[in-house]
């Protein structure tokens, strides 16, 4: 079976998707973590982040795969577990640019339809209900509000990395406010199974 949760950014996708998997049993596929590994990867081996032909050919000799963990599961480029290394700012800075390479994006879209194919699986990240994974059994939608949104990534920041991102986060929330605003994605109507809108703080989500 293959669920499918969609959605705006930091609309907290990765966080329920992480507790159906883990409630259900099944593969939790973070695609987010796919795209921070490829960034990694390129500020890693000092490749310019808008050349897509040379990043290509190195994610060629990449894999990228998930382990499980306690208290989450493990990331792993070849045979090196950067959980926490994909979650540091440098690479949280420079992830949307890698992810809008389309040569990058199209091949990171094949890895995880591959992956759904063998796999009960959660899968979350924007455009897996309507591009990634359109025919899944389940389909959700989840958006959030702007003050939440804005917030989020200070949580999915490792500790070492908080106390910077916090002071980063007090200046620059009103930019980012107006940012998210004006790129909240429409939703989509009719096309997914169930809209879902989360308005209580990141630790009650736990009961969801």
């Amino acid at each position: 079976m293959q669920i499918a949760i969609d959605g705006p950014a930091s609309a907290g996708k990765s966080t329920i998707a992480k507790l159906v998997a883990k409630k259900l049993g099944y593969i939790y596929c973070d695609t987010g973590a796919m795209y921070r590994t490829v960034t990694y990867m390129a500020l890693k081996d000092q490749l310019p982040l808008d050349d897509e032909t040379t990043i290509l050919q190195h994610l060629s000799q990449l894999q990228i795969r998930f382990a499980p963990g306690d208290p989450e599961q493990r990331v792993f480029m070849n045979d090196e577990d950067v959980t926490l290394a994909i979650r540091e700012p440098d690479v949280t800075n420079n992830v949307s640019q890698v992810a809008a390479l389309p040569g990058v994006r199209t091949e990171l879209v094949e890895r995880q339809r591959d992956i759904a194919a063998k796999h009960d699986i959660v899968m979350d990240g924007r455009d897996i209900g309507t591009t990634v994974l359109p025919h899944a059994a389940l389909k959700i939608f989840m958006v959030a509000s702007v003050s939440e949104r804005a917030n989020r990534p200070y949580l999915n920041e490792s500790a070492a990395a908080r106390k910077p991102f916090k002071r980063e986060l007090k200046r620059h929330l009103p930019r980012w406010k107006r940012k998210l605003l004006s790129v909240t994605a429409k939703i989509p109507s009719g096309r997914f199974h169930r809209y879902v809108k989360l308005t209580m703080p990141f630790v009650s989500t736990q009961r969801v």
